[in-house]
């Protein structure tokens, strides 16, 4: 993975990668990147990537002295994830890393090989069992940085001798290996005398892993689920959604719903300026492909260092119409925005795009994303960051938050519903600002 996270020593790899691939690696171009999202649900391992002195084997360090603990990743608003593919393995250690509960079963280390062996070897274990489950591993740009105590890189390299010889090898049996074993712990249990029986580790670990899988059973732990047969497994597929992106920075456009049955936007189509059209446009839907029978709304926002607005704002609008249907184009320099605003896109799931373009290329941007989500969406609003959206209540006179999600309530399969009303049929129906 690490060329793909902007390292500064671009010849280097962890700990655990297969060493009889390294030239190969180094003197292939690096793979395409698509850009996307994935489902949380669907993410079982979380390693972090650290500055400073990273996981590599001895290897490395006797051939790099100089630069192994001067180590750096790429850590700026743009940096992303990367999502390994369920088709393909990557080490990750027992350092920053985060197993997920659908996951939690994947914790246990191996007690019969070298403690340099012994996570890595669990990280591909762990794997095999997650691609099963349609779990995925993630690594993330760095949280950490690591000031490693004095090793002896000799004493590490004979410990790491299993990494060195058996890397390749495990990878192919794990890769030809299959369960039909009803119970995930029952497939658990079968891959790890697999692995006894091919001896990559030893027998005190079939038993260990035994009464590992009984005690998280005992304390409550639910283990997903496999696939009953091979045509439900997902084994090669992934729930990752290739999305559209600027200057490498995904945002959420697809599923697409709101086309006709020939593809077409309300846009495309050649009359859409009456009333007559619009609910010709309404009746060519197939509605059963919305996310929701309620009006999608997806607000666009421009900000530049305006905390705590910033906060309060995507606070207010996430929980009111769905962080996902957000998309925020921001140009901070204060590290405060900066920092939330990488926490509401990675973890809360907003679309934001950190950018230093000038109001031309702004421009630009508002186009092209306005184009790429009007498939997904009922209605776009441009709003600036004191701006928050409402609904006007005629019975009490004011504005009302409480009452947007009624008004959007029932949009697609209500015909007479008040956001579908064109022409002379708006009535007392706009929308508008007030200070």
């Amino acid at each position: 993975p690490y060329p793909h996270m902007g390292p500064s020593q671009p010849t280097s790899w962890p700990r655990g990668f297969p060493i009889d691939k390294l030239q190969h690696d180094f003197n292939q171009a690096p793979a395409k990147l698509d850009v996307g999202d994935i489902p949380y649900a669907s993410v079982g391992v979380i390693q972090s990537v650290c500055d400073g002195d990273p996981d590599n084997d001895a290897i490395y360090r006797l051939t790099h002295p100089t630069s192994s603990t001067s180590f750096t990743f790429e850590r700026n608003p743009q940096s992303m994830s990367l999502l390994i593919p369920q088709k393909g393995y990557s080490p990750y250690n027992a350092q920053a890393t985060t197993h997920l509960y659908a996951s939690l079963w994947g914790l246990y280390l191996p007690i019969s090989v070298p403690g340099r062996v012994t996570d890595i070897w669990r990280s591909y274990i762990t794997q095999r069992i997650m691609k099963d489950v349609g779990l995925h591993l993630v690594y993330t740009p760095p949280i950490v940085f690591h000031d490693r105590s004095s090793h002896n890189y000799l004493a590490d390299f004979q410990a790491e001798s299993d990494l060195y010889l058996k890397t390749s090898k495990l990878l192919q049996f794990l890769d030809d290996w299959e369960s039909s074993a009803v119970t995930l712990p029952e497939r658990i249990y079968s891959l790890w005398i697999g692995l006894y029986e091919h001896d990559y580790i030893g027998i005190t670990d079939v038993y260990a892993v035994k009464e590992w899988l009984i005690t998280l059973s005992d304390i409550g732990y639910k283990f997903p689920t496999p696939p009953k047969s091979k045509s439900e497994s997902t084994l090669g597929s992934s729930p990752a959604r290739v999305q559209p992106s600027l200057n490498g920075q995904p945002y959420r456009a697809k599923p697409y719903y709101n086309v006709n049955h020939e593809g077409k936007t309300y846009a495309e189509m050649g009359q859409h300026d009456n009333e007559k059209g619009w609910n010709k446009w309404l009746s060519t839907l197939d509605i059963d492909k919305r996310p929701t029978q309620d009006a999608v709304i997806k607000l666009i926002m421009m900000t530049m260092d305006e905390w705590p607005l910033l906060q309060s704002w995507t606070m207010f609008h996430g929980e009111l119409l769905g962080f996902e249907n957000l998309y925020i184009i921001d140009g901070s320099k204060d590290p405060r925005c900066i920092s939330f605003l990488r926490y509401a896109r990675d973890t809360l799931g907003a679309n934001v795009l950190f950018s230093t373009a000038n109001l031309n290329e702004l421009r630009l941007m508002l186009g092209q994303i306005g184009n790429d989500i009007g498939p997904s969406s009922d209605f776009i609003l441009k709003v600036d960051t004191d701006e928050f959206l409402q609904v006007y209540n005629n019975e009490e006179g004011a504005l009302s938050t409480s009452l947007v999600h009624d008004y959007l309530k029932g949009f697609a399969t209500n015909s007479a519903h008040a956001l579908r009303r064109t022409g002379g049929n708006f009535g007392n129906f706009h929308v508008g600002y007030s200070q």
